[in-house]
């Protein structure tokens, strides 16, 4: 495994790596891209005594999971639109994750999402009565889950800052928005990440 250093310490260069080719095929296919950095929380772990109660479903899987109900939430919200006469645009979701552990054990995934801007210009606010990106996001991490979205929607957090819009042309030419190379490289970095238990601690879009 090769490593880099940045202000984060030790890097993992092939989630780096792996994170710039799935952006660039999402700006190939939509030359304004709307890219956005999320963090789905597990639900806290309830020590009732004698046993401990895990009231979710923490399958190795739920990653896959939650990009297929946000896959399947956005394709739904846009036959809704056409339905209603709006003009939709094509979109293809693409994304990256990777999968670390708190201090205490707890385990969250970092994750990239990135969209057609012309089709998603922004993320809108939380309202389950609105099909709005932020809603969809945040309940297929519930579904994913099998949480209510009233249970969880405290545990995705939504990075300050980390909605960014990329260009085929400047990603073309090496450039990216001020700090969204840092939070890649953030993803990147070895600490919190745990290895040989047989999970994996990243994943990505291969088309």
């Amino acid at each position: 495994m090769k490593y880099y250093q940045s202000n984060h310490g030790n890097h993992i260069e092939n989630y780096r790596e792996r994170t710039l080719n799935v952006i660039q095929l999402a700006t190939k296919d939509h030359p304004r891209t709307l890219a956005i950095r999320v963090d789905l929380h597990d639900p806290a772990i309830l020590d009732n005594g004698d046993t401990i109660d895990c009231l979710y479903d923490n399958s190795p899987n739920v990653i896959a999971r939650f990009i297929n109900s946000l896959k399947a939430k956005i394709d739904a919200y846009q036959q809704r639109q056409r339905a209603n006469g709006v003009r939709v645009y094509p979109n293809t979701l693409r994304y990256a994750w990777v999968r670390e552990y708190s201090q205490t054990g707890k385990r969250h995934y970092h994750v990239l999402l990135l969209l057609n801007k012309d089709a998603f210009y922004h993320l809108g606010d939380y309202d389950l009565d609105r099909g709005s990106l932020r809603t969809m996001i945040t309940t297929a991490w519930c579904s994913a889950l099998g949480l209510q979205p009233d249970d969880g929607q405290h545990l995705i957090h939504y990075a300050d800052k980390g909605v960014f819009e990329l260009t085929k042309k400047d990603v073309e030419s090496g450039y990216y928005p001020r700090g969204f190379l840092d939070r890649i490289d953030y993803m990147a970095k070895e600490k919190s990440k745990v290895f040989g238990d047989g999970n994996r601690n990243f994943g990505c879009s291969t088309k």
